[in-house]
């Protein structure tokens, strides 16, 4: 059932506008809005929070529109990027300060369960300038949790912290909201956090949302070009169609770049002679010595360069030039003993309308 919809939500400032932004989220649902800076993402959710007005359109919650809902009734909690925790207060009562002012029964005790829950149950008598940058996140979500929002807004939450820290965090934000079945958006402009932690991925850019779909299926078929190049898929060829066969669920092209004859499954239907699109991530294509037969071509290592536990390599396959990225699977210096082999599984390539 869908819990949170935006219908067609328009945006303006002086020199900016966000417009036509549509999209159903779920009860429960993790939705990552994924875009470069200035894109729109956190306009989009201070929007959907009541920070900023809506110009034109609706943001509905359990199918009733809240534009004109004060930002305190919406039930819709925020966990910013600089934490925002009060540097007066320690950890207990930086918690307890939404629940005092509700004048909740057995504060100590919803206090105590929620930095459990978050991994911090003797942080209580902390003072804010005592936490790392990773506790201090987790206080601020341990207070947001703590007034009981129906949907959790995150605005680039772990943008000053550092790898691991944000390796670690991604886990902790993932298993509460999952755990609590809270509807949830978070923004970022990094991939690798977008596809660890989304249901659903919206890509945004210049105000628009363009590609709005689940992760497997966005990571590799973008659909459109501003999806493809943000998400940097380096592998792009236009094609021709010279074969097509119909199945139950769509079509099976044959689809020539060249001398290369590509295998594609696509619902979409093309004609003979037409010119289609084709993409595929680095990390899609297969080294080996032997011959995989469909999408399995002979290939030629131009240059390579070795970043910690994996390879980039640039491949020479026929006239055209191809990017793969693999694990240290392949010894170095076999190179010049034995052709190579790229293949890449048809699942894997996608199609750009």
């Amino acid at each position: 059932m869908t819990h949170l919809e935006l219908d067609k939500v328009a945006v303006k400032f002086s020199d900016f506008k966000i417009e036509d932004i549509s999209f159903r989220l779920d009860k429960g649902k993790f939705l990552v809005l994924l875009g470069p800076s200035g894109s729109g993402k956190t306009s989009l959710i201070q929007a959907i929070c009541g920070i900023i007005p809506v110009d034109k359109g609706k943001v509905l919650i359990d199918g009733k529109c809240i534009n004109e809902v004060p930002i305190h009734k919406r039930k819709i909690g925020m966990v910013f990027q600089d934490f925002a925790l009060f540097p007066h207060l320690n950890v207990f009562e930086n918690i307890a300060f939404g629940l005092r002012i509700k004048r909740a029964k057995d504060i100590k005790a919803k206090v105590n369960k929620l930095l459990e829950l978050i991994e911090l149950p003797n942080y209580a008598n902390r003072k804010v300038y005592e936490l790392s940058g990773g506790e201090k996140q987790r206080i601020a979500l341990a207070r947001t949790i703590a007034s009981e929002p129906d949907i959790i807004l995150f605005d680039e939450p772990m943008s000053a912290l550092d790898e691991s820290l944000r390796d670690r965090l991604r886990s902790i934000i993932k298993s509460i909201v999952k755990k609590l079945n809270i509807t949830t958006i978070y923004v970022t402009h990094d991939q690798e956090e977008a596809f660890y932690l989304a249901d659903y991925i919206g890509i945004m850019s210049k105000g628009r949302l363009i590609r709005y779909d689940i992760g497997e299926r966005l990571w590799k078929d973008p659909q459109n070009q501003l999806a493809a190049d943000f998400l940097g898929i380096q592998n792009q060829f236009d094609t021709r169609v010279k074969e097509i066969d119909k199945t139950d669920d769509g079509y099976i092209y044959k689809l020539l770049l060249e001398d290369l004859l590509f295998t594609v499954k696509s619902s979409t239907k093309y004609t003979i002679n037409d010119t289609v699109r084709i993409c595929f991530r680095a990390e899609s294509v297969y080294l080996s010595f032997k011959n995989k037969g469909i999408n399995s071509f002979p290939a030629y290592v131009q240059s390579y360069q070795v970043i910690g536990s994996y390879i980039d390599f640039v491949l020479k396959v026929g006239n055209n030039i191809i990017a793969c990225r693999t694990y240290r699977t392949i010894s170095l210096q076999d190179f010049d003993k034995q052709t190579l082999y790229c293949t890449i599984p048809e699942h894997a390539i996608g199609i750009i309308n």
